[in-house]
């Protein structure tokens, strides 16, 4: 059996944050010597991750709608495997069917069999509105609640709930307003998560929380998907990783290293050439429009990654390093910047960021990624919008948005997010090795 301390934390407000609740708590067990594994119930990147700020680990993704009960089971086990207790945050929907909106919190909570706190932004409450809170709710952290009102709020939501209200934290106008302006990637600073978890603490009932959160053991995984193995012994993967570039599942490049890859990274800021004898080159999401400038300037790898692709070898890349793979990056001032060039595009920053949504694609042509007619499921990101300038194949059978998948001799890139970890599947072609010019999308 699995006995790890694990809760769900979540809201049923569509326009509360339950992120610095998740702050504030994950410092304050840190604080108390326990190691904190953070979830995300969707599969899909945020805008903000104090994950390695606070326990020096990122989240990890958890997701009903591309994971099976048995592989989310694993996913969860593994992931926490040097954690002391695990949290799982996200938006509640009780009541919710179908798979609209991707992950499902509920769901999760019955597979993973967790307790369920709820929080709720006391100021977004209205005279006489009745919450629909999760059935198996064990709690509430109430939001932007001054200390002095705490009394007034735990008297009329703890009758309405059946449950007691643990801890609060106050407005904090000046912290939250530095947490909203964070820009997308950024991590906030652990003296701001120390001033969270402080004012969380003056009300927070931890020994009663420590108590919720002391649930039944888990089976363990009866799985092998993360068994070590030796069916990727050789492959050189080359993963770009910096301040650009760092939005990564990290089950995926756990795969890959326990089937024997030899996963290294570099930096598309600073370095000039790839990994030597690199088979595959890895680009996952990212915020090239941050640092145009310093890419751009770097056209000694623009260069590698070019020649790289021209010997026949793979490169994969999503979200934020398709853009950069495009021959230019377009701003919204109007300012035009040189990428890599590897991709016959040019990369349309919009200046939104807006939530990647659930998307499934029908791949239209064979490729190494993915045969045609097989079904890919992911996230989308429509930060960026993918303009051809040349001979760009689209493998998206998606009505209206050809971009979705594109490709060009053996580069495939498009604008989903793809935890390749719950969809094993493609996980072996993606990871498949070496120069494979019969599978090549390759136009003259």
């Amino acid at each position: 059996m699995f006995k790890l301390p694990r809760v769900a934390v979540g809201t049923v407000q569509p326009a509360a944050d339950v992120v610095p609740m998740v702050w504030a708590l994950s410092s304050l067990f840190e604080r108390s010597g326990l190691h904190v594994q953070v979830y995300q119930s969707k599969a899909r990147f945020g805008k903000r991750d104090g994950g390695h700020t606070i326990c020096g680990l990122t989240a990890r993704h958890l997701d009903s709608w591309l994971m099976s009960p048995e592989l989310c089971h694993e996913t969860f086990v593994h992931g926490s495997r040097g954690a002391d207790l695990a949290l799982v945050l996200g938006q509640y929907q009780p009541g919710h069917c179908g798979p609209s909106a991707g992950g499902d919190l509920d769901t999760l909570c019955a597979w993973l069999d967790l307790p369920q706190l709820v929080v709720i932004d006391v100021t977004q409450l209205r005279d006489c509105q009745i919450l629909q809170l999760p059935a198996d709710t064990a709690g509430l952290l109430l939001d932007r609640v001054a200390r002095t009102e705490l009394p007034r709020w735990q008297t009329i939501l703890e009758p309405l709930a059946g449950v007691p209200v643990l801890g609060a934290l106050p407005r904090m106008d000046a912290e939250r307003a530095m947490i909203e302006g964070f820009a997308a990637g950024d991590s906030p600073s652990r003296c701001l998560c120390e001033v969270l978890a402080g004012r969380l603490t003056e009300t927070l009932q931890l020994r009663q929380l420590f108590g919720v959160m002391q649930c039944a053991a888990l089976p363990h995984a009866n799985g092998a998907h993360f068994q070590a193995g030796t069916k990727l012994a050789g492959l050189r993967v080359a993963v770009a990783y910096d301040e650009a570039f760092h939005c990564y599942f990290p089950d995926v490049l756990d795969l890959l290293e326990l089937q024997g890859a030899l996963v290294r990274d570099f930096s598309p800021l600073r370095d000039e050439t790839l990994p030597a004898k690199t088979d595959i080159v890895y680009f996952g999401c990212g915020h090239p429009h941050r640092f145009a400038q310093a890419l751009a300037a770097n056209q000694c790898l623009a260069l590698a990654l070019r020649n790289h692709v021209c010997r026949g070898r793979r490169l994969y890349a999503e979200g934020g390093g398709l853009a950069y793979l495009c021959r230019y990056l377009h701003m919204p001032s109007g300012e035009r910047l040189p990428m890599a060039g590897v991709m016959p595009a040019i990369a349309d920053y919009t200046g939104d960021d807006p939530a990647p949504e659930p998307t499934e694609i029908t791949v239209s042509r064979d490729s190494w990624l993915a045969p045609r007619g097989a079904k890919l499921r992911g996230y989308c990101n429509s930060t960026w919008e993918i303009r051809p300038a040349g001979p760009l194949v689209s493998h998206s059978g998606r009505p209206g948005r050809p971009a979705d998948l594109v490709a060009h001799q053996q580069a495939l890139g498009g604008r989903l997010q793809l935890n390749f970890a719950a969809q094993p599947d493609f996980l072996r072609r993606f990871s498949a090795a070496g120069v494979d010019p019969a599978r090549s999308t390759l136009v003259q």
